[in-house]
Order: structure tokens, then C-alpha cells, then sequence
């Protein structure tokens, strides 16, 4: 694993990681399930489609994530959606990344192939390539993809806090390519106070 910087203080990595999940969420079109203003989304070369299903009575517990081939019709369900969750493809296409905010305390994100196969699980990727991640690996934990950097790239998050006392803030953010690489681009801990965590680096995260 590569790591680019390191900075001094919860504060100052906040104001980087801020900055970073302003500038990516500009970028790109994103599916937002079950509170979406639209419930497909097409890949840039129109081969794919992502779409959402609602929860449905005695059909359908829960809203739905699936993938459809525009040309064969052929269809692939990717998720049950717990609470809410977010989907967007890559630049050329090729890829998606899903981020499912499956519970008020998890976050868990994904890479998958244009056919709907999962390539990279971010939280266990990240868990390898980062041994600093491990006391930050309980608790209240979003592995949360931010955006595209580029074709081969996305920004990841990974944050939230212990429930242990003395209670850790965390907030790292990291770099991880299609192919698994990981390049840690900030690393944020401290204790909590007594308001608890950051209320802006977590609601910016999220």
C-alpha cells in the first residue's frame, strides 16, 4: 500500500477529506435507492442499465438494486437494500461501484464488473492493505465510496467510531483502483468528546 500523506490532527484531515468528497460528488451520475429522483441509470456507453425496484407486500421485503443488459435483457439482482444505498459507473462503462448503507451503523461498498460481478470488496481490501484499519474495525463503520476519480479509480471513506469506552473517532480516506490496489490518501483519529464525534466530518462523509 502506498501512502501520499499523513496530516497532523483531526481537524486539519477533516478539512481534506471535505474538500475531497465536495469535488467528487459534482462528478457523474448517481442512482440513488429507494429515495432517488430516478430509478434507472444507464452506462455511458449504453450497454448496462442499473435500476431499482420498490418494497412490494408479500413479494418484495425491501427496494432492490439490479442490472440489466440493454441489448439481451438479460437481468441480475445485486442487492437487497436495507436503508438506503448509491450506485454510479465508471467513466468508460466498464465498471460500478455500489455503496449500501445496509444499517444506522454499517456502510459496506463494492466494485463490481459491467456484468453485475463483484471484483473488489472495498472493506476487506482495505482491511489487508492497511493494518492501521484494525482497531478502527468494530463499532459504528462506513466503508463508503465517494466517487470516480477516474476510469480505473474511486475515493473511499472509511469512518465512523468505536463503541467501547474510551470512545475513537476515525476518518481515513483512501485511493483503491478496479485491480485492488490502495493508496491511503489521510488518516484522522482522536478520542470523542463530550458532544461526541466531528458532526461535519461524519455528516460530510455520509
Amino acid at each position: 500500500m502506498k501512502i501520499v500523506a499523513r496530516p497532523l490532527g483531526i481537524g486539519i484531515g477533516v478539512g481534506i477529506v471535505i474538500g475531497l468528497v465536495s469535488a467528487l460528488a459534482q462528478t457523474g451520475a448517481v442512482l440513488q435507492v429507494p429515495y432517488g429522483s430516478t430509478t434507472e441509470l444507464a452506462s455511458p456507453n449504453q450497454r448496462q442499465v442499473l435500476y431499482s425496484l420498490p418494497f412490494a407486500a408479500g413479494f418484495r421485503d425491501a427496494p432492490e438494486l439490479w442490472i440489466r443488459d440493454a441489448g439481451t435483457g438479460r437481468k441480475r439482482r445485486l442487492i437487497a437494500v436495507g436503508s438506503t444505498a448509491r450506485a454510479a459507473w465508471a467513466p468508460d462503462g466498464r465498471h460500478f461501484y455500489v455503496a449500501d448503507h445496509n444499517a444506522s451503523d454499517s456502510t459496506l461498498s463494492y466494485i463490481y464488473g459491467a456484468d453485475g460481478t463483484v471484483l473488489v470488496d472495498l472493506r476487506a481490501t482495505l482491511e489487508r492493505a492497511d493494518a492501521e484499519l484494525r482497531p478502527y474495525a468494530i463499532g459504528h463503520l462506513y466503508v463508503d465510496v465517494e466517487g470516480w476519480i477516474d476510469a480505473q479509480t474511486v475515493r473511499v471513506s472509511w469512518f465512523g467510531h468505536t463503541d467501547e469506552s474510551p470512545v475513537q473517532c476515525f476518518a481515513f480516506s483512501y485511493s483503491v483502483s478496479v485491480a485492488g490496489k490502495v493508496t491511503r490518501v489521510s488518516k484522522q483519529s482522536g478520542s470523542a468528546t463530550e458532544r461526541g464525534c466531528p458532526d461535519r466530518a461524519v455528516s460530510a462523509l455520509r
